[in-house]
C-alpha cells in the first residue's frame, strides 16, 4: 500500500509540474507579445525622426552664402547710406531657395534699430539686370517706390528701410534661386 501512494504522490507531483510549465510558457508568450509590441513603437518613432531630420537637413541644405563684395551707396556729405548691396547664391551643394515674397522675409538689424520685415511687399523684380540702379529703375516703374526714394537717383533718398530682390543671372526667370544663378 505504501509503494501505491509515493507512486500516486509521484504522479501528482508531475501533473503540477506540467501546469506551472505551461502557464510559464503563457507567461513568456504574452511577455514577448508585449515586448515585440513595445519594439515596434521603438522602431516606428525613430523612423518618424529620422523623416523629420532627414526634412530639417533638407530645408538647412538650402543655406545662401555672400557671392562677392557687399557695395553701398550714400550720401557722405550728409552722413547718409542710401543702398546695400549683398550679392547671393546657393552654397556649394545646397539645394535651391524661393525667394517669393510668400516664402521670404529680409530682415534689417543695426545698432539702434531692427526690422522684422523690409522686404517691399515681397516684391521680386524678375529678369535680370546689370546693377542695382537698374533694379530699382524697376522698382519706380511698377510704382513699389517713390521717384524720390530711388537710393541711387533720388534726390531724398528713401523715406525708411526698404529692399528688393534681383538676378544679376537668372537662367530661368523664376522666383527661386538656383545653382548658378545670383
Amino acid at each position: 500500500m505504501n509503494l501505491i501512494q509515493k507512486g500516486h504522490r509521484h504522479t501528482h507531483r508531475g501533473i503540477i509540474g506540467i501546469e506551472s510549465a505551461i502557464v510559464l510558457i503563457a507567461f513568456v508568450i504574452v511577455a514577448a507579445a508585449l515586448a515585440f509590441v513595445v519594439l515596434n513603437m521603438g522602431f516606428s518613432t525613430t523612423q518618424k525622426a529620422k523623416t523629420a531630420i532627414i526634412a530639417a537637413v533638407e530645408e538647412a541644405g538650402s543655406s545662401l552664402e555672400v557671392a562677392g563684395k557687399i557695395t553701398a551707396a550714400g550720401w557722405v556729405t550728409q552722413d547718409k547710406l542710401n543702398v546695400t548691396n549683398i550679392p547671393l547664391k546657393i552654397v556649394s551643394g545646397g539645394a535651391t531657395s524661393n525667394l517669393d515674397g510668400n516664402f521670404t522675409s529680409v530682415k534689417y538689424i543695426s545698432n539702434n534699430v531692427e526690422y522684422d520685415n523690409v522686404f517691399i511687399n515681397g516684391t521680386l523684380h524678375l529678369g535680370t539686370y546689370i546693377n542695382a540702379s537698374m533694379a530699382w529703375d524697376q522698382a519706380v516703374t511698377t510704382g513699389w517706390i517713390q521717384t524720390g526714394e530711388h537710393p541711387y537717383k533720388g534726390f531724398r533718398g528713401p523715406d525708411s528701410t526698404l529692399a528688393i530682390i534681383y538676378w544679376t543671372v537668372n537662367q530661368n526667370n523664376n522666383t527661386i534661386l538656383d545653382i548658378g544663378e545670383h
